[in-house]
């Protein structure tokens, strides 16, 4: 067959009638035999000419004897290389790796080799020698199988692999049995276990990967019988050079690009991250740009090229023999270079220093971590270099002074070790091993009494000529720099220097980039070796590179992991506007801002107006709600809670449920241009249907009827509208009342005022509610009204036996209208409540779904947090601690996350008084007990079981009864902190300090800090000055006395004089707070 196609390919045209003379001159046996693989004769022709415009391109078409090697030019001007061969993936992949692994070793960059079941292609630089071609390919087959088992425990298929293995040895069971673990937490999992399991020797699950994949994945008895028949001449290797990619080549560029494409859609910390783990070498390539400077973190160079100078503290010198070192080490320095980097004569390390930067023989630090992993490679680094703050830490004893180093290297000269040397026109101290190489390099004369072995240069073959060698000592003990600095240095030109450093880039022994410029001095006098301020840093030793990059890599991914919970909480406390002092928001234009933010969320009304407005908003007065909503901005819906069903005992218990069971538990606002706004609706929209004339509907039916006729009804509209669709003496302005009410609760009625809601809950509190005015104005002939249904008599029964409506006339007040859900269709309304609630949270994780009610938690919205995902809008991962393991987030929200997690406490000084914020425990931007943990009480006591209050239907979690026990020493338990309503949270930078409960009778702490307790018992104490002054009168003789602290008499503990610090009295039942309602402090 493939001499058929070939032959057919042979006598091709090209143009037009390349399709009509392939498909002429195929031969009939392969027709048949395509025929019967279910080609038809438009794929046989197609399948002709591909073949055709192949041999046109490449000369020949490949198969398993003939290999073609095709090089062709990209449109960067680099070269792709690529192998076309039909020996498969299994072939390929290893084949790849061991060409990837020769090109890294003797041409010094990564061909970012890719392997495909019908070839493998490399990418190569432009460059001025020849081009690879078919010897980059052709291996012995033993020298082969070798490079391919030392290099697979770095590919991708060895760590998926890895993780298969692990799954089976059972260790990576699921936490929870019977249920399966998501793949991404697998390939999570897996990764930290194989990076743990390359520490130990023989581990026998990367024993049986290894083999797998040797084995079971690649093919290598087919490779190495392929190399063999290289070696033979039985399969040959054609080279071919095209200037446009040939038809085979398509599918694999294809492929390439794929890999390739996506590189800008990470947070920052992530991007440098991936760009500090490739070769140095491809930065410039891959990016357009060579400016390595930008991916390493100046702290980081300012730090080791400290330490390379023995300028840090910890790094100086002592005594003669240190200063010998120095000399031998560094070079050739002056005598305040040497005083610099040695400790005065009898000078000792700082308090504590030896201990913080001991090391043991292994390298490991014996002290104090150190600030971040350093990588495999930076095998030079010292114990010393890894110590905290090693290059900004504070000076352990004083330096050497210019006389006493002077006399020190006077010592050496004595000694013959060192001597004095004119270099550049500046006096150095040189070491004697210098003396040859500094005279056969710069000239410099040696004195008489150095030995003769030290004068001995050895052969440029041998090794680095003597310039060469005192530019690689240069550059292995700096930081980056310039050409011309160690031209000044050294005292010679500087295109003699840069001859010299291109000599040592073409030996790998120095990197060329652009590194930035020498700004002047450094921290940690890193000044003084950087001599030439404003040079452009184009050079830098390899082995500092890796040192640089490792450590630079560390940080950045150090800066990926996932920031602490107390980072998240300030994040959105910043977000949402809220703080002690009332928020930052002002104004109606504030509350419509917080409605905005909120829209959808269902809370109870009291939270609203007790603590939700006035916590963002610092001027908030109820009217500035009925304003938006009496202006169409605002529309608000209802409902009951799920567990607001009274029992079913009819004692006590149940009647208070039922009276709470008559407020409206949660409502929501939505901005009326909101997608997820319900609508104003008639009687198609509101499900009400026609009802016969001679069939009488319901009160709740009728006054739907009556709604859907008009919109904005008041109630005595409604009223009459029913009267006229029923009988008289069937209704009563109650019951319409009532039917009214239960449509608010259902969800399918609204007001243009919040009163009627506000008035629920008053009469749901026991509040009296204030009564409502009589009627002003009235006709003379209302006599008239209801005529028709019944006479004059029926009328004024009916209006005598309205009860209770004259006193609420609050809960009735306004224009009513029906609501209807929203139009939009479900792909809108959900991606709208996802960007709802990231709106609120910024991050969008299990809990923060629940929390925010959504139906069926963050598995509902899956389908459209992946489609956001794909279109690049949100990113997947673990970006806050304790938050659960699935989160979604936009990139920016990342990247500030990690700003508020560097930052720390710097951005809690707007917030409250000293950085602390109190905020309800069941305020939307208060986390901890809904998505966050909370943390352990002071003292070590571990939380009891957490039981309810009574009556209380919002604390969540708490089973019902749930009984107290008894700590060991007989004191009671103390509850566990919980989302109640009207409990308190006090925070200080995000971290939760005090937990208050409802009134202040318990509070709970967090922490045993003296200074933070003080500091957040007065932000709480005037909290809750605040909210009684809000109250007026009655609020401020309202007795609030804190009886319990940790579960102990408040008296009884050190926390009392905290209190009483704050403003609060001693009585001999506790700590009251006595707030004057016409003063602004406490008394």
């Amino acid at each position: 067959a493939d001499k058929a196609l070939a032959g057919a390919a042979g006598a091709a045209a090209a143009g037009a009638d390349l399709l009509a003379d392939a498909a002429s001159r195929l031969d009939p046996a392969l027709r048949e035999r395509l025929t019967a693989a279910g080609l038809d004769e438009d794929a046989q022709n197609n399948l002709a000419a591909l073949v055709c415009a192949q041999r046109e391109a490449t000369g020949v078409v490949p198969d398993d004897k003939t290999l073609v090697v095709e090089r062709c030019e990209d449109e960067t001007g680099d070269w792709r290389v690529m192998l076309h061969s039909p020996y498969g993936r299994q072939v390929h992949e290893p084949w790849a790796m061991a060409v990837q692994d020769r090109v890294e070793r003797t041409l010094g960059f990564d061909p970012q080799a890719m392997a495909a079941d019908d070839g493998i292609l490399l990418r190569v630089p432009m460059t001025e020698t020849r081009l690879p071609g078919a010897e980059l390919f052709a291996f012995d087959p033993d020298e082969l199988v070798r490079i391919v088992r030392d290099r697979v425990d770095k590919t991708a298929l060895f760590a998926a692999r890895f993780r298969e293995c692990a799954a089976r040895a059972l260790l990576m069971s699921p936490t929870q049995p019977g249920k399966r673990a998501p793949l991404w937490q697998q390939r999570l999992k897996a990764g930290q276990l194989l990076e743990a399991a390359r520490g130990e020797r023989d581990f026998p699950i990367l024993l049986e990967t290894a083999r797998e994949c040797l084995q079971d994945v690649y093919d290598l008895d087919a490779l190495h019988e392929l190399m063999e028949g290289l070696a033979e001449g039985t399969v040959r290797m054609v080279e071919a050079q095209t200037s446009i990619p040939s038809p085979f080549a398509g599918p694999l560029l294809f492929g390439y690009v794929g890999e390739h494409l996506y590189q800008g859609d990470l947070p920052h910390a992530e991007r440098q991250a991936s760009l500090l783990s490739l070769d140095p070498a491809l930065l410039g390539e891959l990016l357009g740009s060579a400016d390595l400077g930008e991916l390493l973190d100046p702290q980081v160079v300012a730090q080791v090229e400290a330490q390379l100078q023995r300028l840090a503290p910890d790094r100086r010198a002592r005594g003669a023999e240190g200063a010998a070192d120095l000399l031998r080490v560094l070079g050739p320095l002056t005598a305040e270079e040497v005083a610099a980097r040695l400790e005065a004569p009898g000078g000792s390390p700082g308090p504590g220093q030896e201990d913080e930067c001991d090391a043991d023989a292994s390298g490991r630090l014996a002290g104090r971590e150190r600030p971040w992993d350093a990588a495999a490679e930076d095998s030079n680094a010292s114990p010393a270099e890894t110590c905290e703050g090693a290059a900004a830490a504070p000076t352990p004893s004083r330096s050497a002074t210019p006389a006493e180093a002077r006399t020190l290297l006077e010592e050496l000269r004595d000694a013959k070790r060192a001597f004095p040397a004119m270099i550049g026109g500046v006096e150095r101290w040189a070491a004697v091993e210098d003396a040859g190489r500094l005279h056969e390099a710069l000239g410099t004369e040696a004195p008489a009494w150095v030995p003769a072995a030290f004068l001995e240069v050895p052969d440029a073959g041998d090794g680095p000529g003597p310039l060469d060698g005192l530019v690689a000592r240069y550059a292995r003990t700096h930081g980056p720099f310039g050409e011309a600095e160690v031209a000044a240095r050294l005292g010679i030109g500087p295109s003699v220097a840069r001859e010299s450093l291109r000599r040592l880039v073409a030996a790998g022994k120095v990197v060329q980039g652009r590194f930035g410029c020498a700004d002047g001095p450094g921290p940690a006098g890193v000044g003084a070796v950087a001599a030439i301020t404003g040079a452009e840093r184009t050079w830098v030793s390899a082995e500092v590179f890796r040192r640089l990059r490792s450590r630079s890599l560390a940080k950045a991914r150090a800066a990926v992991r996932a920031v602490p919970a107390s980072a998240y909480a300030r994040y959105v406390l910043d977000l949402q506007g809220a703080g002690t002092g009332g928020g930052t928001l002002e104004g109606t234009e504030g509350v419509a801002q917080v409605i905005s933010q909120f829209e959808g969320v269902f809370l109870p009304a009291a939270a609203w107006e007790g603590h939700v407005f006035p916590s963002r908003v610092r001027d908030y007065r109820p009217s500035m709600l009925d304003e938006l909503v009496a202006a169409g901005e605002v529309v608000w819906a209802a409902r009951r809670r799920e567990d607001g069903a009274p029992p079913a005992d009819g004692g006590p218990r149940a009647r208070k449920a039922g009276k709470a069971a008559a407020a409206p538990a949660l409502v929501a606002f939505y901005p009326t241009d909101s997608p997820l706004a319900p609508v104003q609706a008639d009687a198609a929209l509101a499900g009400a249907e026609d009802v016969e004339p001679a069939v009488r509907p319901s009160v709740e039916e009728a006054v739907v009827e009556a709604l859907a006729s008009g919109y904005g009804l008041f109630f005595r509209q409604i009223a009459d509208a029913v009267r006229r669709r029923m009988e008289p003496e069937r209704v009563d302005e109650a019951s319409i009342a009532a039917a009214l009410q239960e449509l608010v609760w259902s969800g399918r009625a609204t007001n243009d005022t919040f009163a009627p809601v506000r008035a629920a809950e008053a009469a749901a509190s026991g509040t009296r509610p204030r009564p409502a005015p009589k009627r002003r104005a009235g006709s003379r002939r209302s006599r008239y009204r209801g005529a028709a249904a019944g006479g004059l008599r029926a009328e004024a029964a009916e209006r005598a036996s309205v009860v209770g409506v004259g006193s609420a006339g609050a809960a009735l007040s306004g224009r009513w209208s029906l609501l209807a859900p929203s139009p939009e269709n479900d792909t809108v309304r959900a991606v709208a409540l996802v960007e709802s609630i990231l709106d609120r949270y910024g991050v969008l994780a299990r809990d923060v779904a629940l929390l925010s009610g959504v139906p069926g938690g963050l598995g509902a919205l899956m389908p459209v947090l992946r489609s956001m995902e794909d279109a690049g809008d949100l990113l997947r991962g673990m970006f806050v601690k304790g938050l659960g393991p699935a989160q979604f987030a936009a990139r920016e929200t990342v990247d500030l996350l990690r700003t508020y997690a560097a930052e720390g406490d710097a951005r809690d000084g707007r917030s409250g008084a000293g950085g602390c914020v109190v905020l309800a425990a069941d305020d939307p931007a208060c986390l901890f007990g809904a998505g966050l943990p909370w943390p352990p009480l002071s003292g070590g006591d571990a939380p009891a079981s957490e039981a309810p209050a009574s009556g209380d239907a919002t604390a969540p979690t708490a089973p019902s009864g749930a009984a107290s026990s008894a700590s060991p020493d007989g004191m009671p338990s103390v509850a566990r902190p919980a989302r109640r309503s009207g409990s308190l949270v006090a925070m200080r930078a995000g971290v939760p300090v005090l937990y208050a409960a409802a009134g202040l009778r318990s509070v709970l702490a967090f922490t045993a800090d003296g200074e933070a307790l003080d500091e957040v018992a007065r932000a709480l104490v005037a909290h809750m000055a605040r909210e009684a002054r809000r109250g007026g009168a009655e609020g401020a003789r309202k007795k609030v006395v804190v009886e319990t602290f940790n579960g102990r008499p408040v008296l009884d503990t050190p926390f009392a004089d905290i209190l009483q610090r704050a403003g609060l009295v001693r009585l001999p039942d506790g700590m009251r707070l006595y707030v004057d309602p016409f003063a602004r402090g406490v008394r």
